[in-house]
């Protein structure tokens, strides 16, 4: 069964939205029994981040 969560990422800052995705990361790490198979991975998760922060920092920049 899958259950819908409301995250409240609407209201954060593209910084904050950030720093959560890499702490979802680090809890799927550091608890690995309580998140069994869980989708996205860690990996995943980091690579989004990092993927944001790339585009944000781009668009900071005037959008190069």
């Amino acid at each position: 069964m899958k259950t819908r969560v409301n995250s409240g990422l609407r209201y954060l800052t593209i910084p904050e939205k950030i720093q959560d995705l890499r702490l979802y990361a680090s809890n799927l790490d550091a608890f690995p029994s309580d998140f069994p198979g869980a989708h996205p991975t860690s990996a995943r998760l980091n690579q989004i981040a990092d993927e944001l922060e790339a585009a944000f920092t781009g668009a900071q920049n005037g959008g190069d």
